[in-house]
């Protein structure tokens, strides 16, 4: 099996009941957001958010893959579950695949809001500091490990509360902007089936390794473990990069991959069907 080579294209696709299913549950729920003109409003509900945010519900860990926050957003992503799952759906069975999205939808979320829960609580720690002294120097280091662009737009802001450290003005500008910035942590959301994509594009790089991939932004041909590869060291890079501008969730996508490796490692060392 891993030396089966396979090149897929979407005209080639039989879209598999599963597959079909969950692309219906997705667009449909899109769908109804976008009608109410309530899209941000589903997403708020049925996001996903660190665990120590006061925001959090158990919930959100399983309906935040089923919310997504725009057009492009959704497109991607049910392209990836075109793309990946009728394969994964025909060799596993229907009962298998949809246990596994799901596995991996989960998976990717639990990642995505412990690290998320990692930096709020750095956060609001850094955040205290300032608040109980709002110095310049306080607040240089705030936005140095929590928002770096912060220093570059604010340095002419910075330059005159350096001048003036005890200006009211200046203190309760800084204040107001951590406690918002603060605030803004607590209730950044996570949303989309991404989580569940990269688990499905893991699968596909485990089982076929050899599997040829024709990617749409890149028109040449590459294996999928190379793809693979590639697209965790990218989520990482992202991570260490620490773009505050980038929005997307690069813990949800190695948390995807992580547990597709979890389960499928589970599923070969036991040699037996699991259902």
């Amino acid at each position: 099996m891993s030396h089966l080579k396979i090149k897929i294209a979407v005209g080639g696709l039989n879209i598999t009941p599963i597959v079909r299913n969950l692309l219906i549950m997705n667009v449909a729920v899109f769908l109804a957001a976008a009608l109410l003109n309530r899209v941000e409003l589903f997403s708020e509900w049925f996001g996903l958010r660190a665990f120590i945010s006061p925001f959090f519900s158990p919930y959100q860990i399983f309906t935040y893959m089923f919310m997504h926050g725009g057009w492009q957003h959704l497109i991607f992503n049910m392209m990836g579950l075109i793309f990946l799952g009728p394969l994964l759906e025909t060799v596993w069975g229907q009962q298998r695949f949809l246990f596994f999205f799901i596995f991996t939808g989960i998976g990717a979320g639990l990642v995505d809001a412990a690290a998320n829960s990692y930096e709020l609580s750095a956060v609001l720690a850094d955040g205290r500091i300032f608040l109980q002294d709002p110095t310049p120097d306080n607040y240089v280091q705030f936005l140095g490990k929590h928002y770096p662009d912060g220093i570059f737009n604010q340095e002419q802001f910075i330059a005159s509360f350096e001048k003036d450290p005890h200006n009211q003005t200046y203190i309760r500008e800084t204040t107001n902007f951590v406690r918002k910035f603060d605030n803004m942590i607590a209730n950044r959301v996570s949303v989309g089936a991404s989580g569940a994509i990269f688990g499905l594009m893991t699968a596909l790089g485990l089982l076929f390794p050899n599997t040829e991939l024709m990617l749409l932004f890149l028109p040449i041909p590459i294996k999928a473990k190379y793809f693979v590869l590639l697209s965790a060291a990218f989520a990482v890079f992202m991570i260490m990069r620490r773009d505050s501008s980038d929005n997307v969730a690069h813990f949800a996508h190695l948390g995807g991959m992580l547990f597709a490796w979890i389960i499928i490692s589970f599923w070969n060392k036991q040699r037996t069907k699991f259902w």
